[in-house]
């Protein structure tokens, strides 16, 4: 028999949430179809897949949920004030996010601001770790996966990082190709909206 390994404290969750709180949260997505197209178009980037692989999410209503969540299975739960972008990635980066790890720790952080640049753009980006680093919430990329082989036009992870630990520099600020169309956001280009 096995014994599940618990997470570590989740010592900075209220302070990851006030600083979220400081962020735009990006396009309103109302209904089911529209989240789920949003994140099915997250997970067929290039970027995405290189870290992380082919994966799934499926997004449901939340009815009788008071809060977003996310299971182990990639199934994420959204009542009705929850559908935006940002609430959207923070679920999915709970999913991405090893069991190793506090569930908003350090590492959650990272893997959230690595999400938020890609999904919602590096200026967003830079203001979530901007807000971050206002409200004390400590981030890493750690939990964000080396490029898998096969993948050579995308930065990897290390690369980020590196760029993320010289001083003055942020994640924001990392080699990865850059999505012009987030600046440019348009209602009925949801998919559309993560291609490179």
């Amino acid at each position: 028999m096995t014994t599940a390994i618990p997470r570590p404290r989740d010592s900075q969750r209220a302070r990851l949430y006030r600083a979220e709180g400081e962020v735009d949260a990006g396009r309103r997505l109302p209904t089911v179809e529209r989240m789920q197209a949003w994140v099915d178009g997250l997970v067929a980037t290039e970027w995405f897949v290189a870290r992380w692989g082919d994966r799934h999410f499926e997004v449901r209503p939340g009815f009788g949920h008071r809060r977003a969540t996310a299971d182990q299975h990639g199934v994420l739960q959204m009542p009705k004030w929850a559908r935006s972008e940002l609430v959207l990635l923070h679920e999915v980066a709970h999913c991405l996010t090893p069991v190793a790890y506090a569930s908003h720790g350090p590492e959650y952080a990272g893997v959230l601001l690595a999400l938020a640049r890609r999904g919602m753009g590096p200026g967003t980006a830079q203001l979530l770790e901007d807000a971050f680093a206002r409200g004390r919430v400590r981030w890493t990329l750690a939990a964000v996966p080396e490029v898998r082989p096969g993948w050579p036009r995308v930065a990897n992870s290390r690369q980020m990082a590196d760029c993320a630990s010289t001083p003055g520099a942020s994640v924001g600020d990392g080699p990865t190709d850059s999505l012009n169309a987030a600046h440019h956001r348009e209602n009925a280009d949801i998919v559309g909206h993560f291609e490179v």
